[in-house]
């Protein structure tokens, strides 16, 4: 065993550092060798582990520290094999200015501040990771410092960097006819291109949120941009600006505070027997209806949307912003909204439950992303979200629209955990589309892993494969 130590320690330190030193190897015979030395590698981690399961299923106990093999007190064999953790993907620049930053902080972790990587690995690594226009900057008689410093002096241009992100916001295309994928993918992209400049500590203010907000207003269709008009019917001058305090609450047994009118009472009518039917063959029954709208009913929805846009309608003069804010952040019963700080979120939060209460609708359960605000609801007796006891007060999980809100780090999570479920292992149609539907994300941000399990079921009705017979050959290996 100690042979096989020295054997690796030989090919990772001497044989590796030398090659990479010699300077007039061409690249592609750099690739080459180190697949070669990565093979050579695997074979001898495998030659370990099959030395040291001969060795501890014939009973002799080894001292090394890297066994492989566990003997239960049982006395059965169990081996426990190590995997090799696959080798991290370096990040790769292009010679794009905007993705020098990004490019020069991952490679910083992995490579340049290794101190385990001798100088001539690291010059190995970031050549490796230079393509296309940055290739050009690297020669022959460069070591690690001086190409390093080289790319740093030629892109790390901070005036180049923030035009760049500044002229991919201007010049977006103009979107040509009404497009919910259009106005998503301007907004994708200034958002990211506005993430950018504030990490280059450009922060927005109010004068740079109105120009931004008048110049995309120009590159939006009419369709699009007279919608906007119509919603956005206040005085008060739009901008931009992104919610950094997040809100979220419902209301109380939203559908059960809307009373129905006496005439519309008879179309949601019900049988009630005061009796068993399993006792009684014929037992009596009884003809109700319904006095508040029944949740269910497939016009529930609208009835809760037009009493609460009908009630909000009359504080439009006294309440301008937080009625406007009502009309766009209500999604059945729950409110999701924000403000830009604490002050803002906190004066929305009091104005909506004035509104809602007046209708007789209990606004609750506050939560928000902000520890100093819901601190100050539980001091104006605001119904809170329950918190854990068992963490600091602030730190909470709750679902907004079906997705986990962690409201201490203030991110949305998903969850996709099939492995309980796929374990029952049963390849049939019936059961991949049961785990597709278990899966609830409806922002589609993971649609590129779920597009194709639904492709593979397309496939599966093309075939005309029954409900419960095994998968064909071919498409269960997909």
């Amino acid at each position: 065993m100690d042979t096989i130590n020295r054997l690796k320690s030989t090919l990772k330190e001497e044989l590796r550092g030398n090659y990479y030193a010699i300077s007039n190897v061409k690249e592609a015979e750099i690739v080459t060798i180190n697949e070669e030395l990565n093979q050579m590698d695997e074979c001898l981690e495998k030659l370990e582990v099959r030395m040291e399961t001969a060795i501890n299923s014939s009973g002799k106990k080894t001292s090394s520290e890297t066994a492989v093999n566990k003997i239960n007190n049982d006395a059965v064999d169990k081996f426990e094999i190590k995997t090799k953790i696959p080798p991290l993907v370096l990040p790769e620049f292009s010679g794009k200015y905007e993705e020098f930053n990004s490019f020069k902080a991952q490679f910083d972790d992995l490579i340049t501040n290794n101190i385990q990587l001798s100088q001539s690995q690291k010059l190995y690594n970031l050549r490796s990771c230079l393509t296309h226009d940055a290739r050009d900057s690297s020669s022959k008689f460069d070591n690690f410092e001086s190409l390093y410093e080289a790319l740093i002096t030629r892109y790390d241009n901070e005036r180049l960097i923030v035009d760049i992100h500044v002229q991919n916001i201007l010049k977006f295309e103009k979107i040509q006819s009404e497009s919910a994928k259009e106005i998503r993918n301007m907004i994708v992209c200034i958002q990211k291109n506005l993430r950018a400049l504030k990490a280059l500590k450009y922060e927005q203010n109010k004068l740079s949120g109105v120009l931004l907000i008048n110049i995309l207003m120009q590159k939006l269709d009419k369709e699009s941009r007279k919608s906007f008009e119509l919603l956005y019917d206040s005085k008060n001058v739009p901008t931009f600006e992104l919610n950094k305090t997040a809100v979220f609450s419902d209301i109380k047994q939203a559908f059960l505070q809307i009373c129905l009118a006496e005439e519309h009472k008879d179309a949601v009518q019900f049988l009630w027997s005061n009796v068993a039917p399993c006792v009684h063959k014929k037992p009596k029954l009884h003809v109700y209806c319904f006095n508040r709208v029944n949740f269910g009913v497939s016009s529930s929805p609208f009835l809760l949307a037009a009493t609460i846009r009908h009630h909000i309608e009359n504080y439009k003069n006294d309440f301008p912003d937080t009625v406007l804010l009502l009309y766009k952040c209500f999604y059945v019963d729950d409110l999701i909204s924000g403000g830009k700080d604490f002050e803002e979120a906190l004066q929305l939060s009091r104005s909506a439950t004035n509104i809602m209460e007046a209708a007789g609708m209990d606004i609750r359960k506050w939560i928000s992303n902000d520890a100093n605000l819901m601190e100050q609801w539980k001091k104006e007796t605001f119904d809170v979200y329950p918190v854990d006891k068992t963490v600091s007060f602030g730190v909470n999980t709750t679902k907004v629209l079906g997705l986990s809100w962690d409201t201490h780090e203030d991110y949305l999570t998903m969850d996709t955990s099939l492995s309980e479920f796929v374990s029952i292992d049963k390849n049939t149609k019936r059961f991949i589309l049961q785990a597709v539907r278990r899966i609830f994300e409806p922002l589609g941000l993971i649609t590129p892993f779920t597009i194709r399990v639904k492709c593979l079921i397309k496939d599966l009705w093309s075939e005309k494969i029954p409900w419960d017979d095994l998968l064909p050959p071919h498409i269960e290996k997909e």
